[in-house]
């Protein structure tokens, strides 16, 4: 498979990083968060400009490898994967997602934060979260971290969505591999996006 990645980073403060992906084949995401340029950050994740937490969205969490939070617990606009940090905090996340248009999409995966900045005696904060999107109709076909809190995600913060949309697109129609293993030939066929034993 062949993995194609975009990462929007920011420039200057702001309240959204955001990714969009017409084929909608995203896979996993990773994110960092720079800290605030003032207050603190929440940082929710939505999918496809869906911000209705109350009935769309739903997630376990536990912290520090502690037990987990009842389900129904969400952001103000989405999946929360931070909980209420003051500005010097750092985070770091790393989900994976299930992207079915006719299945509820799943994301499972962490968040860490630094918890004191630049204190070798606080140890970082670890949080477990499982989520889900409970759209039946659509896959994601753009994703959105928004802060609820009451500063701006910082300068460098950034979010990267890896997906498999480039697993066709370079293959020349006509192309032959051959399996070493069970010494049986294939060939692609564009069109069809399919490999035919010859």
């Amino acid at each position: 498979m062949v993995w194609i990645s975009k990462t929007s980073t920011l420039a200057s403060a702001n309240d959204e990083l955001t990714i969009s992906n017409d084929d909608g084949k995203f896979l996993f995401l990773i994110a960092n968060i720079t800290g605030s340029s003032s207050g603190n950050i929440i940082a929710d994740l939505n999918f496809n400009d869906d911000r209705t937490s109350s009935t769309n969205y739903n997630k376990k969490q536990s912290t520090d490898n502690g037990s987990a939070t009842s389900s129904g617990t969400t952001g103000n606009d989405g999946i929360a994967t931070t909980t209420a940090g003051n500005s010097s905090l750092e985070y770091f996340m790393m989900f994976d997602i299930v992207n079915i248009a006719s299945k509820e999409k799943l994301i499972i995966g962490s968040s860490l934060d630094t918890q004191v900045d630049g204190d070798t005696s606080y140890l970082p904060t670890l949080y477990d979260i499982g989520g889900k999107w409970v759209n039946t109709s659509n896959k994601i076909t753009k994703i959105d971290l928004d802060n609820a809190g009451t500063g701006d995600f910082d300068t460098e913060s950034n979010l990267t969505v890896i997906s498999d949309s480039g697993y066709f697109e370079n293959i020349e129609n006509g192309t032959i591999f051959e399996e070493t293993d069970t010494n049986k030939a294939y060939i692609w066929s564009s069109s069809s996006e399919t490999w035919t034993q010859l």
